[in-house]
């Protein structure tokens, strides 16, 4: 089974406790949406936030916010490799924050 995070999906790696698991999804709406009768739908007077929907990991409770197709939190690292142990801590540092952004 993949377990690549994608959105609307029931089952994937957890990017707080990083374990493949379920989810279950949270949707915002700014009026009622009849195709999501009986889901939980949080509501808003801006159509904007209609983008925005949250997943929660049942094994850690961890909620992972998402904008239109892309996770927005927690931050994701990328398929980057970890630095290597030997890279100094102000490269290494460094190293990661390019990693965090580079799927942008």
């Amino acid at each position: 089974m993949d377990y690549k995070p994608e959105l609307l999906k029931e089952n994937f790696v957890c990017p707080h406790c990083k374990i493949g698991t379920q989810h279950h999804w949270r949707f915002l709406a700014s009026q009622s949406i009849p195709e999501l009768e009986g889901q939980s739908i949080w509501y808003s007077d801006h159509s904007f936030l209609e983008h925005f929907k949250v997943s929660k990991c049942l094994n850690c409770s961890g909620p992972v916010i998402w904008f239109k197709d892309k996770i927005v939190f927690p931050t994701v690292l990328s398929e980057q490799p970890d630095p290597h142990s030997d890279m100094p801590k102000e490269i290494s540092e460094i190293y990661r924050e390019a990693a965090s952004i580079s799927s942008l």
